[in-house]
């Protein structure tokens, strides 16, 4: 009988009070919860409990706030934790849309209107910004007869790692050129442009040897090194000093060639020292996730991932270079308030300056007119202390006194000042009755202020 009253007893107050809910922690993709090491044991818990997320870099909640509340509710979490894939929206090549330079959030599309005669990949209209980015790239590629990347024996494209993306190339298309030490253009050139016809890449032959009498040596370039005498004919027995690039040096170590009877000795072309790595750097708190070598070849890079719950800090990967590692990246606990964020020179953040920003916290940078954002233009209160802040690029100025100096001109424009921002290439040619005189290229980038300039000289006969 006691029995019976008790279990009675007990279901009366299971079906007065209900069933109480609970929420399971939220696991939220491209996201974290706020403190989140503090409040994770605590799970699952009740209706009414509220907790913070928020989103890593280049997604955003709905809310398009850095801290989004979300709620335990009977139905579950309200509202539901997501976070959005930020897709910035580019130039676009051989075509155009009302939408370039702009940024659109994951499920929006983009129409594009290519110019005639191209079309988006697979012949598409529009492309949408996808968790992964952009479901398609947004470059218009053409529909006539192209051109494949050119093989150039004896020679290679300037900044072809740059324009492979872009391959295969529209017919009209060109691109610069230079040759090997000893090869020359059919115009006896050491560089020049090499274009897509119908027919294909014209010249056939980019490079031709170059033909000298014998015991007679001519200095028209220096692979990955420099010298005050180029363009000129040398005699046997003579010798020409080279001064390599940093990193690099002649085949013999020195840092002379001699012209002997059948060319130059060693050949005037720098090559790298040591140029291979072992040992990755150790990282404390991180594990390298990169297949492990004895030796590593250069420009081979080794990722690392912090071991929870440490954040990592600078770059996630190490790159071999001329022998040694670049900068290896650090692992802290994201726990700590930061001060002002770190000033950037000819730039300053968006927002108003705080004396103190909370754990996550992140500001904006904007550089000024004419100068180059480079690195993340966002950065992250972590640990105590601020992301790595991005850098404001200078502008180059080229002025009608410097060209005058290298007997050169512009190719397109005719100016007697121009402010070029970092980053854009500028092209050059001679004065009229001027050739070149240097290996340089006469359409080069402007990168932080720094301009190298082609020089040329007046022709004779």
């Amino acid at each position: 009988m006691f029995l019976s009253i008790n279990v009675i007893l007990m279901l009366w107050v299971s079906t007065v009070g209900g069933e109480v809910a609970l929420c399971d922690f939220p696991q939220i993709n491209h996201g974290i919860l706020y403190d989140e090491k503090k409040h994770k044991p605590s799970f699952p818990v009740s209706t009414g409990k509220f907790f913070y997320y928020s989103c890593e870099y280049n997604f955003i909640s709905p809310s398009k706030s850095f801290w989004t509340q979300i709620t335990c509710t009977e139905e579950g979490w309200s509202p539901t934790p997501k976070c959005l894939r930020l897709c910035f929206f580019p130039f676009v090549e051989n075509g155009h849309s009302v939408c370039s330079g702009h940024t659109h959030l994951e499920g929006e599309t983009v129409q594009i209107l290519c110019n005639r005669g191209y079309s988006l990949q697979n012949n598409e209209k529009t492309i949408s910004c996808t968790e992964r980015g952009w479901s398609t790239p947004p470059v218009c590629i053409s529909t006539l007869k192209s051109c494949d990347f050119p093989q150039i024996k004896h020679g290679r494209l300037y900044y072809e790692d740059r324009h492979k993306p872009y391959f295969p190339a529209p017919i009209g298309k060109r691109y610069g050129y230079y040759c090997d030490y000893n090869y020359v253009t059919p115009s006896n050139s050491h560089w020049d442009y090499i274009y897509c016809t119908k027919e294909g890449w014209v010249p056939a032959v980019p490079c031709r040897i170059l033909s000298c009498c014998l015991g007679q040596c001519v200095l028209r370039y220096v692979k990955l090194g420099i010298s005050p005498s180029l363009s000129r004919t040398y005699i046997q027995d003579q010798s020409v000093k080279i001064q390599c690039y940093l990193g690099y040096s002649l085949p013999n170590k020195e840092n002379t060639i001699v012209c002997t009877e059948s060319g130059w000795s060693p050949p005037p072309e720098c090559i790298p020292v040591n140029s291979s790595c072992v040992n990755p750097p150790q990282v404390k708190n991180a594990t390298i996730v990169s297949r492990q070598m004895d030796k590593y070849p250069p420009g081979e890079k080794v990722r690392y991932e912090c071991n929870q719950p440490f954040e990592i800090f600078g770059e996630v990967e190490v790159m071999c270079l001329n022998g040694t590692w670049t900068e290896p990246p650090q692992c802290k606990d994201s726990t700590g308030k930061c001060g002002p964020p770190p000033p950037v020179d000819n730039g300053d953040i968006t927002s108003f300056p705080l004396q103190e920003y909370a754990p996550h916290s992140s500001v904006e940078y904007q550089c000024q007119s004419l100068y180059q954002l480079q690195g993340n233009k966002k950065i992250t209160c972590r640990n105590g202390e601020w992301s790595e802040s991005p850098k404001c690029l200078s502008p180059c100025v080229i002025s009608e006194e410097i060209m005058k100096n290298h007997n050169i001109v512009f190719k397109w424009i005719v100016m007697q000042k121009l402010y070029t921002p970092s980053g854009t290439m500028v092209e050059f040619k001679c004065k009229r009755g001027y050739h070149p005189a240097t290996s340089t290229p006469f359409h080069t980038m402007c990168y932080d202020g720094k301009l190298e300039y082609p020089t040329c000289r007046r022709s004779y006969g």
